[in-house]
């Protein structure tokens, strides 16, 4: 079950392909605007770039957590 409501929406209406067009969407506006921010100000775009990846780990991080609770009777 999709947690984001954008993207649910998105799936929803759109479905699979949506979704795709979705998430190269999301990567490709993340990436112009740090690479607006880094010719401007180098450290503050390393510290976004940084930011995104966490953010981007979250997800992932808290899914495997769940598996290995589910998987493990925890």
């Amino acid at each position: 079950t999709e947690v984001n409501p954008v993207a649910r929406v998105v799936i929803d209406r759109f479905g699979l392909p949506g979704a795709i067009a979705f998430k190269f969407g999301l990567m490709i506006f993340v990436i112009v605007v740090c690479e607006i921010v880094g010719r401007r100000r180098e450290a503050t775009a390393r510290r976004l770039i940084r930011l995104c990846i966490a953010v981007s780990a979250l997800p992932v991080t808290w899914s495997l957590l769940l598996l290995l609770a589910h998987t493990y009777g925890r």
